[in-house]
């Protein structure tokens, strides 16, 4: 495989919440559902009385009111789950205060939009869809997360790809946590927190179900389609081996476990391996090592963070493992995503903001340096910081005096202002 190859199967993984959003444009139900959490946001969004009015509501009815989400935003699974989540936790201060306006609306535009809300939220048909909907954004934001993390990398790909298909073709048969809660409390009528829905029950569950089946086969197609390397090369099967988490526990699985398989993308990667001066025979020996050294490390700490575990074996085991480590460098290189290098753009926008466009390009580097990769500020030790400052001056450092010299002119200033005002006291009396 070469190398634009690789680049073309791994880089932009973070770009695929479009994928699946474009997948599933086929599926018109889901379409209204988008219409939908898109104007109800922008109804109690543009509007502060209405967004007031739906929080009183909330107070009255002993709720804590989520503001609607924007569904538009940057990142599509994320914004749909808080949407659905917003809807599902505000329904009923939603519905009565909806009503409400529908009634007593200060516009006719107001009445009609409330009527058009509160017919789609009455709907049996509609709150099924949207738990459901809401049990699907929770597995793929999973995925989504996992794939935005730092450390994540090629290894751990195939068990997290896997996972969310299980999850979402389950969906299929099994319904999730919040359709299983709305059918328990509807039972085997159409009351739902107090309030009647209106359809048939059984035809709108019918009908909820053939667009439900609709999306998660899209998602299953595009999931399939996007990842099918992962699982149909073996090279990527090959290097989840490298992920400590599936290690086997006993001690005899664990010596021949991922032999066969690290053979393989020694093999892969020979030429590269050769060219960075890595000794082929030591890897085997030394990949017998570091599985019983990262298992003894497993053993001593088991809430071990994944990524401080690849470190310690980077950093402070160079030496030992300099040769096996050479390949696990390469497994750890593939890029996955692009999400590190979106938040650096995000960063560099906080940091060089409109009052501060003279900061120069060395300067902002060093920041964003700092923010990124340095340690958190409950962790930095200043002492270091501090005597680099004061012996790296031209001059010794004088903390004792004034920034701006002393203070003369002011203080005579004031001393004029008070004699003044003694004298003018004394020619009162």
């Amino acid at each position: 495989m070469q190398p634009n190859e690789w680049h073309n199967k791994t880089v932009g993984m973070s770009t695929d919440e479009l994928g699946i959003k474009d997948s599933i444009k086929q599926v018109a139900y889901l379409a209204k559902v988008e219409d939908f959490l898109l104007s109800i946001y922008k109804f109690y969004s543009n509007s502060p009385l209405n967004w007031h009015n739906l929080k009183e509501t909330g107070t009255a009815l002993n709720i804590k009111v989520l503001k609607p989400a924007n569904v538009k935003g940057t990142w599509w699974i994320p914004h749909h789950a808080q949407a659905a989540k917003a809807i599902k936790q505000d329904w009923p201060c939603l519905l009565a205060h909806l009503d409400s306006v529908s009634i007593n609306g200060q516009s006719a535009d107001a009445k009609a939009k409330a009527t058009g809300f509160v017919r789609l939220l009455r709907s049996f048909e509609f709150v099924y869809f949207l738990h459901f909907f809401l049990d699907l954004c929770q597995i793929l934001a999973r995925m989504s997360l996992k794939f935005q993390a730092n450390d994540t990398s090629v290894e751990n790909i195939t068990t997290c790809v896997a996972t969310t298909l299980s999850g979402v073709r389950g969906l299929g048969t099994t319904p999730g946590s919040h359709e299983a809660v709305f059918l328990r409390e509807v039972g085997d009528g159409t009351v739902y927190k107090g309030q009647e829905l209106v359809g048939d029950r059984d035809s709108a569950i019918l009908n909820a179900s053939r667009n439900k089946q609709a999306v998660l086969d899209a998602i299953a197609a595009h999931l399939q389609r996007r990842f099918s390397s992962f699982e149909n090369e073996d090279i990527f099967k090959n290097m989840s081996i490298f992920n400590f988490k599936n290690w086997p526990l006993g001690l005899e699985e664990l010596q021949v476990y991922g032999n066969e398989q690290l053979s393989s993308v020694v093999d892969h990667f020979e030429e590269l391996l050769i060219r960075n001066d890595c000794d082929i025979d030591s890897v085997p020996l030394e990949w017998v090592s570091l599985k019983i050294y990262v298992s003894g490390l497993v053993a001593a700490e088991p809430a071990v963070y994944y990524l401080d575990l690849r470190q310690r074996v980077i950093i402070q085991n160079e030496d030992r493992f300099k040769n096996i480590i050479l390949v696990l460098m390469i497994v750890l290189l593939i890029p996955i995503h692009t999400s590190e290098v979106e938040r650096g753009f995000s960063l560099m926008n906080r940091v060089k903001q409109d009052w501060r466009r003279r900061l120069t390009t060395p300067h902002l580097n060093e920041l964003m340096r700092i923010s990124l990769l340095g340690p958190a500020c409950n962790e930095f030790e200043p002492m270091e910081a501090i005597r680099l400052w004061w012996q790296g001056g031209r001059r010794a450092r004088r903390p004792q005096i004034q920034p701006n010299g002393p203070r003369r002119r002011q203080a005579r200033c004031e001393h004029d202002l008070d004699a003044g005002d003694s004298s003018d006291s004394e020619e009162e009396q």
